[in-house]
């Protein structure tokens, strides 16, 4: 009897195996491609078999762009991509997955600063050259009015200590005599006036420091982007961001992207579809021109053969 049980039970043992095998044989491709999502969960990376649903975030309205020309200008970017493999990548919704924002702060502020003065910021060489000799006349301009102001200071602050002095003085006695009366009063409206000329020499000189960070932060970013291995300009008074003109964040489940800075419409198209690019799973590619290099330093539209390689490895595309 134990015998027969022990062949019983390994009749139906070995007759599961092998319906487990044939059924394991049957899933063997589906289990490859949920492994692979799930490897890709797990180290934040992604490939063209998940699409990337994305939604319009925050639009500082700073950036003086409608929703409808920045939904334009992610629509172009993103069909770069998506016309390179023949396949939809990104899927638009109305809120949730990918997040596109439009974040405001110094960067911008600085191109729209410069836009104002009629100064145009291109990744070359000649448009460095123009913009640092604006920005050594302004700083010249700049320390000669600082210096003034220092020394205007200096004097109100002498004069003012002494007039509150006779003031006290006076008011200790009962009051001043007329003639020295007349001659405080004198000497207040005198101050009067010599504030309100600092007053104007700060505002004057806080517009050139304006003018000076705006145009620090645009030879800073330039250099960078061409890498011409020239020390970091100072802005004054107060630290820049890094130079990046748009950031892919991904952090758990949540994803966004950040742009920070543009000053022309093919500058919002590059960083676009660079991020993207990021957001799909692509990474850096050593060619200057490619839409995915670390800097955007390049004005082509279209993807170079670097970047078309990238994303057809990626999508497992066979050109």
């Amino acid at each position: 009897m134990l015998i027969i049980v022990c062949t019983v039970t390994w009749f139906f043992v070995t007759r599961d195996l092998k319906n487990t095998e044939n059924l394991l044989d049957k899933l063997a491709p589906v289990i490859q491609v949920v492994s692979k999502k799930t490897q890709e969960t797990l180290s934040g990376k992604k490939s063209c078999t998940t699409q990337v649903k994305y939604s319009i975030g925050t639009i500082d309205p700073r950036f003086q762009i409608s929703r409808e020309d920045f939904h334009e200008s992610i629509r172009k970017a993103s069909a770069v991509w998506e016309n390179a493999v023949g396949q939809d990548i990104f899927i638009e919704q109305d809120s949730g997955g990918l997040r596109i924002n439009l974040v405001y702060d110094t960067r911008q502020e600085s191109t729209n600063q410069l836009t104002k003065l009629g100064l145009q910021i291109e990744n070359t060489k000649s448009s460095f050259d123009k913009l640092k000799k604006k920005y050594e006349s302004i700083r010249i301009q700049y320390l000669e009015n600082k210096k003034q102001l220092d020394v205007l200071t200096a004097e109100y602050t002498a004069r003012n200590a002494r007039y509150e002095e006779q003031v006290l003085y006076w008011n200790n006695r009962g009051g001043a005599p007329k003639a020295q009366f007349e001659t405080l009063e004198k000497e207040r409206e005198a101050l009067t006036v010599l504030v309100e000329t600092l007053q104007i020499k700060q505002e004057n000189i806080n517009t050139l420091v304006t003018t000076i960070n705006a145009l620090v932060h645009a030879l800073n970013s330039i250099a960078q982007d061409l890498n011409m291995g020239i020390g970091a300009f100072n802005t004054i008074g107060k630290q820049t961001p890094a130079f990046e003109q748009g950031v892919y964040v991904r952090s758990g489940l949540v994803e966004r992207v950040d742009i920070f800075e543009f000053s022309t419409r093919r500058q919002l198209f590059r960083v676009l579809a660079h991020e993207l690019g990021h957001a799909v799973g692509l990474e850096h590619l050593d060619n200057p021109q490619a839409i995915m290099y670390k800097q955007n330093q390049a004005t082509n539209e279209t993807l170079t053969k670097t970047d078309l390689s990238a994303i057809r490895k990626l999508c497992g595309v066979q050109i």
